[in-house]
């Protein structure tokens, strides 16, 4: 069996020989099969019309059919989880009519739920330490979505990591860490150790060996401070518990060591919020950066602009729930969110307009349809019922009443 987007191919060959404009062919009206979702039939019935008479009428009846299936098509396999095969499928949709709001939203939609996905992966690699499997996936995510700031913030943490893992780090803590040649330090405390072992009253060897011992703690702490200026806070609560360990007599390494316990929680609470705004889970999110903005000093602003994108991401989400309801000639719902939205802030986007545009089509089409069931010349109700569907096509029972009218008139 032919596809429907070989159908529609096929007709525009024919559209390129023959645009003879015909009469609208009795039968059920491609729009209204669109209208009650049966995009087989639309596809179908629009291709034997234009097979019979490739008139442009039929020709953009096709074509709006065979754009209403793709999308439909490409729905089916995004939330079947097939996501690059919906993805391809919303792009024919948008070739074969440029400026498709529908396409566009969904190839939007798909592209972020892509990006969110590799990011998810490459976040659970990054904390396993793969930093090199986490910059693949976020390589992915950006590709996806370029904006995307969970992937940028990632991208360049796993970065630093897998530079400073990998002895890239040049920055001067590290290089005056290196001319302390750690290896020696460690053996010369090994020596004095094995010194004391035998001679255990042997004072310069157990002055030496503490002397030996705080420089490690020192060291340790110089990296600490290093990492918490770096925003390094598990590494930097690492160091400071090494040098605790090597001198536990230091009140300060136990101060640094609970304030970089303190932001590396933050940090994982932080995490957690921004995995929560891609889940959509927004309260869990608001209740993670509210526990762990409590705990933080140095990372206040980033649980900020968290908070914020909290609040876009809801903003935006409902935009978009007024916009579909918007484009499925549901206005009065999407009047409705549109006022749900405009509580929440003054303006976005062009919501305000649209509010304001949905709310004269109600009131217009409200009217006209009065007008024209109160008119007693079938000539006057057809020019009123027309006028309604040119901007909003689905109201109540315009169309049957025009399809009856036009019939009538013949």
């Amino acid at each position: 069996m032919r596809s429907p987007l070989y159908v529609t191919l096929a007709a525009a060959a024919l559209f390129s020989c023959s645009t003879t404009a015909v009469e609208a062919p009795a039968g059920p009206s491609i729009r209204g099969l669109i209208i009650t979702m049966d995009y087989e039939e639309a596809v179908r019935l629009s291709a034997e019309r234009v097979a019979s008479s490739p008139s442009r009428t039929n020709l953009h009846e096709q074509k709006l059919a065979t754009i209403a299936w793709l999308l439909d098509q490409g729905r089916k396999l995004t939330f079947a989880d097939k996501d690059m095969e919906a993805l391809l499928t919303f792009e024919q949709a948008l070739v074969l009519e440029p400026t498709s709001v529908g396409a566009l939203t969904w190839i939007g939609k798909t592209r972020g739920k892509m990006a969110n996905s590799s990011f998810e992966l490459a976040m659970e690699l990054h904390a396993n330490e793969d930093y090199s499997g986490a910059l693949e996936f976020y390589a992915e995510a950006l590709s996806m979505n370029p904006s995307h700031d969970g992937a940028l913030r990632g991208s360049e943490l796993a970065k630093k990591q897998s530079a400073y893992r990998t002895g890239l780090a040049k920055d001067y803590y590290v290089d005056g860490v290196r001319a302390l040649s750690d290896y020696w330090l460690e053996q010369a405390r090994s020596r004095f150790g094995y010194t004391r072992k035998y001679i255990p009253e042997h004072e310069r060897a157990l002055n030496r060996q503490g002397k030996v011992t705080g420089m490690l703690a020192d060291q340790r702490v110089v990296l600490g401070d290093d990492y918490m200026a770096s925003g390094l806070f598990a590494a930097a609560r690492n160091e400071y518990r090494l040098a605790q360990i090597l001198d536990p007599s230091g009140d300060e390494v136990a101060e640094k060591l609970r304030s970089a316990s303190l932001e590396a929680k933050a940090g994982e609470m932080l995490l957690d919020a921004e995995m929560f705004v891609f889940k959509g889970d927004f309260e869990e999110a608001l209740a993670s950066l509210d526990e762990g903005q409590e705990m933080t000093v140095y990372q206040k602003e980033k649980f900020e602009k968290v908070r914020s994108e909290v609040d876009g991401e809801q903003l935006r989400l409902i935009y978009e729930r007024a916009l579909t309801l918007e484009h499925d000639y549901l206005y009065q719902g999407a009047l409705e969110v549109y006022d749900e939205l405009l509580t929440r802030v003054d303006y976005y986007e062009d919501s305000r307009a649209r509010r304001e545009t949905l709310a004269s089509y109600i009131k217009n089409a409200g009217r006209l349809y009065e007008e024209a069931g109160s008119s007693s010349d079938a000539e006057e109700e057809l020019s009123l019922l027309r006028q309604i569907e040119i901007f909003w096509p689905e109201y109540l029972d315009i169309q049957d009443r025009i399809m009856s009218l036009e019939k009538a008139s013949d």
